[in-house]
């Protein structure tokens, strides 16, 4: 070639079968030549696989680069011929270089070890003068190109850097995670893309969660990295592990230029499909949270926050059409009938076109369901509706203003105004306690005016203050538009005195689940007074009384009213029966024993044995670092339980919280139980769980609410604190006082004797011969994913390395192979990494069918095909 010309050096690859990485070295003569560049050929991912290359290695007269496929078959890798890679060096001497392949190596996508054998090459440059060695050898070593590529991506964040400025998940302090949208709908057999978000991160260089769900109703088919991590140029390397119920996804980025991204973004989304006959509810739960800058320092997680997808029955082609028809016409003639403009003949028109969709399913409801009963409603409704001017959303009390017989109860409702397409809504409201209480909420109208399917969650209560939170199921028909009552509650008069209704935390999402601008308020207020004493109202109530009195006299007449003390109780009692519920409430409040005899007679003597108690379980044990452990929340001698919360709080610099699971207590009777996304915190979780229904009771007694694992981290004490704790029956009326018990969780040196669980240590670990850290049981194991089917006499089969999250990640091996210690711990020693070689992060090739059989010890390298690839194919391994 000409001086000056570019030498072209194709590496190319003949006879391979199932190739899946590859690593050479080529060696020139750098008085002669300079490196230009490096590229990946088209023959590795030729089948579809995902190729990851590492940076260049480059020294004075070499180049070293390498690129990897992961995941097992299918798609294999490629079988044949083809061309690996492109190397380009520039020229401006005359003179004779060979170019020598001092390093090649391959793997299959097994990773098992392909023999291999080499062919150089050489160039001859003609027409130029001699080079100076010393002025030469520092431009192969690419120092001006190394300092450019770092400048012009540090520029390049900048404009993706600016782009998720605004946080995706709620307001957090430092670094969080988060599902993103909170909430979706679905049907059986649709699918759903679910976006992990991110918050307040700085250069990144790598992450790692583990999504859960419910296994019943929902599978993975699939997960992919998003777009935050490699948008600064870095290269990315991601692993995925699919499970039941559960996706595991881990990526990292490689090198130490150009920087990794700033701020918020979505670092993955995960493909979900509704399992085929699926109805329900899952809760989407993340757990096992990392994020790592391009150092491998960690950066603290503050925040995680979950989601939930609903699921509904498929839609139907033939009954969508026509409700959509139907809720066409109606809201023609309900803007037409506001001024009342319907004597003549225009309503029965539409009442004829209504009433043969709407007569066969709602017959109960179709008294208001006729055109002329609907359109008296809304437009009585509309006269004094406080939000009902203007063109803003607006969520008010109706009436604004009350007044009240003390005892005596008026229902109050909360409605919305100019609303966009509404899919689901959450309300809270707010009273004063010592002069009025709410005795019931109901789901409004407006929610599923256009026939689609509403569930709403039981009511959480607190003194003084009810949220309540309904969604539509359904992705069709569409979502009801404009004005109506969300919710009904019922206002009873505990004492003289006035109580403002104020609506707070209010949310408002369309049917896919995302969310609208917070709305403007309203509010009302009730004014309880003292009824004349000759009231007029006792005389029709006794009307009423001797229908019900009969009916619990029987029953109560035996045991506390034998004499004269029945009639008096009556006269007290009817008052409280003459509201509305005089049919239900009234039978449960007064004789709750006789009215449920069945249920009713189990809580009284249960609370007899002790006190309403919540505590953590046991309340004291000691376990060995880099092991797991759990605790369970516990309440004793509950009655009838309907719903729980509770806060736990923890010393997150010795323990980290790995799961939180629903305990089997609260759903023991055969209830639906239904459970918010829990709130974590740093060193602490709250979580929140309801039941919904009338007909079956719930569990009385004692029995786990709940169960947290715990990672020991470090040596020390770790507290379990126990704090805002709500349980209520399951008419929502709190269960008081409740006493707590908090627990602490003692770490003590790894290996050491536990305290408190003297099984945790030695049950799992009875014997390990070759000292690897999977114990001989575990190793002849059926299950390679937990430390089986390897070796118990050979040390190297477990590609458990390090155990330490900080740099230089050689701290003692935890049992578990996973990315921030072990595969970043290699990754960070081979010669692409910042930290050099250390023994400990090596391994030698292995001649079984996997990198866990047959491995051998360290060879004196770290490299691709068996130390990078031998480590990732034991992903998510685990012996603990």
């Amino acid at each position: 070639l000409p001086s000056g010309a570019e030498v072209v050096v194709d590496i190319y690859i003949d006879n391979v079968a199932s190739l899946a990485a590859y690593e050479f070295e080529l060696a020139f003569d750098p008085a002669l030549l300079g490196y230009v560049s490096v590229t990946n050929g088209a023959f590795l991912g030729s089948t579809g696989r995902n190729v990851t290359c590492l940076p260049p290695i480059l020294e004075v007269g070499s180049v070293r680069f390498g690129c990897v496929t992961f995941a097992p078959p299918p798609p294999d890798g490629p079988t044949g011929s083809g061309l690996l890679a492109t190397v380009r060096l520039s020229s401006s001497c005359s003179g004779d270089s060979t170019l020598a392949l001092t390093l090649a190596s391959l793997g299959d996508a097994l990773g098992t070890s392909i023999p291999t054998g080499s062919q150089n090459g050489a160039v001859t440059i003609t027409g130029g003068g001699a080079c100076p060695t010393p002025t030469t050898t520092p431009t192969p070593g690419a120092a001006t190109p190394t300092h450019t590529p770092s400048a012009t991506p540090t520029d390049t964040p900048v404009g993706p850097t600016a782009t998720p400025v605004p946080q995706l998940c709620a307001a957090a302090a430092g670094a969080a995670y988060c599902i993103l949208p909170a909430f979706q709908s679905t049907y059986a057999g649709g699918q759903i893309v679910v976006q992990i978000g991110v918050d307040n991160v700085a250069n990144l260089g790598a992450f790692q969660f583990g999504l859960l769900f419910d296994e019943t109703l929902l599978e993975a088919v699939g997960v992919a990295n998003g777009s935050l991590l490699g948008s600064t140029g870095r290269s990315v390397v991601c692993l995925p592990a699919i499970e039941p119920g559960r996706v595991q996804f881990a990526c990292n980025t490689l090198g130490t230029s150009p920087p990794g991204p700033d701020g918020s973004g979505i670092v993955a989304e995960v493909t979900l499909q509704a399992l085929d006959g699926a109805l329900g509810l899952s809760l989407l739960w993340l757990q096992n949270t990392q994020l790592i800058d391009i150092t491998s320092a960690s950066i603290p997680v503050t925040a995680v926050s979950g989601g939930q997808v609903s699921i509904g029955e498929p839609p139907t082609a033939t009954t969508t059409p026509t409700p959509t028809q139907t809720a066409t016409a109606t809201n023609t003639p309900l803007p037409t009938s506001t001024p009342t403009p319907c004597p003549p003949g225009g309503c029965p028109t539409p009442t004829s076109t209504v009433t043969p969709s709407i007569t066969p399913t709602p017959t109960v409801t179709p008294t208001e369901t006729t055109s002329p009963t609907v359109q008296p409603t809304a437009t009585a409704t509309a006269t004094p509706f406080a939000c009902g001017g203007g063109v803003v959303l607006v969520v008010c009390v109706e009436p604004d203003e009350q007044d009240i017989a003390l005892g005596s109860s008026v229902t109050v409702a909360v409605e919305i105004a100019n609303a966009p397409e509404l899919g689901a809504f959450q309300i809270s409201l707010a009273y004063a306690p010592a002069v009025v209480s709410v005795v019931d909420v109901t789901a409004g109208p407006f929610l599923s005016s256009t026939f689609r399917n509403v569930t709403c969650l039981a009511p959480a209560m607190s003194p003084g203050l009810i949220q309540y939170t309904c969604v539509s199921l359904e992705p069709t028909p569409a979502g009801p538009a404009g004005s109506g009552t969300l919710a009904l509650f019922t206002v009873q008069g505990e004492a003289v005195g006035a109580s403002s209704l104020t609506v707070l935390d209010v949310v408002l999402a369309d049917i896919g689940g995302a969310g609208y601008p917070a709305p403007a308020l309203l509010h009302g207020s009730v004014t309880v007074f003292e009824p004349p004493t000759p009231s007029p109202t006792i005389s029709p109530t006794r009307t009423n009384s001797p229908t019900l009195t009969p009916t619990n006299t029987p029953t109560t007449s035996p045991t506390p009213c034998p004499t004269e003390g029945c009639p008096t109780p009556t006269s007290t009692t009817t008052p409280s029966i003459t509201p509305t519920p005089s049919t239900t409430p009234t039978a449960f409040d007064t004789p709750t024993p006789s009215s449920t005899p069945t249920a009713t007679p189990s809580p009284t003597p249960t609370p007899a044995a002790g006190p309403l108690t919540l505590r953590v379980e046991p309340l004291s044990q000691t376990v060995g670092l880099g092991t797991f452990t759990t605790v369970d929340i516990v309440t004793d001698n509950v009655a009838n339980l309907g719903s729980f919360q509770f806060t736990l709080s923890y010393n997150p610099a010795v323990t980290i919280l790995q799961a939180l699971d629903v305990g089997p207590f609260l759903g023991s009777t055969g209830r639906s139980v239904v459970c918010l996304p829990a709130m974590l915190g740093d060193g602490e979780a709250e979580l929140a769980c309801a039941t919904l229904g009338a007909v079956l009771p719930g569990p009385s007694g004692t029995g786990v609410l709940a169960t947290l694992t715990f990672l020991a981290f470090a040596p020390g004490s770790s507290p379990q604190h126990l704090s805002d704790p709500i349980l209520t029956d399951i008419t929502s009326s709190g269960l008081l006082p409740i006493v707590m018990q908090d627990g602490v969780i003692e770490v003590g040196p790894a290996g050491g004797t536990p305290a408190g669980t003297p099984t945790s240590t030695p049950t799992p670990d009875p014997t390990d011969t070759d000292g690897d850290g999977c114990s001989d049981e575990r190793e002849n194991g059926p299950d390679e994913t937990l430390g089986g089917l390897r070796d118990p006499l050979n040390p190297w089969d477990f590609y458990d390395v390090a155990g330490s999250p900080l740099p230089p990640q050689n701290g003692a091996p935890d049992g578990i192979i996973d990315l921030p210690n072990d595969i970043l711990g290699v990754i960070q020693h081979h010669p692409a990494g910042t930290l050099g070689y250390d023994a400990q992060f090596d391994r030698g090739p292995w001649s079984g069918s996997n990198s866990w059989n047959e491995t051998q010890g360290p060879d004196g390298v770290i490299d691709l095909p068996n130390d990078i690839l031998g480590v990732i194919l034991q992903f998510n391994h685990s012996c603990v």
